[in-house]
């Protein structure tokens, strides 16, 4: 299922643990942005994501906790400041 089908599908989801793989860019990124209330967000093996992807969830206001593991084009500064952003557990 595409992350932009997934999106308008469940507006209500609060977890979501997602493993990519090379599928998932930061247009993917922006589908998972529009879910205003999700409080946890996990994703691995984002290849093609980038900083730019990482900034569009600063709408997630409802975020308490982000997990990305492997995703290799994702800086540790654009973590740090969106963690700073949403204040991030």
């Amino acid at each position: 299922m595409r992350l932009w089908t997934l999106a308008s599908r469940l507006p209500g989801l609060t977890h979501l643990h997602v493993t990519g793989g090379d599928s998932v860019s930061d247009d993917g990124l922006r589908a998972i942005a529009s879910l205003t209330g999700l409080a946890h967000l996990h994703l691995r093996y984002f290849h093609r994501v980038t900083d730019e992807g990482v900034a569009t969830l600063s709408s997630l206001t409802a975020l308490k906790s982000l997990e990305l593991t492997e995703c290799d084009n994702v800086s540790q500064e654009a973590i740090t400041a969106l963690r700073q952003l949403l204040a991030l557990d």
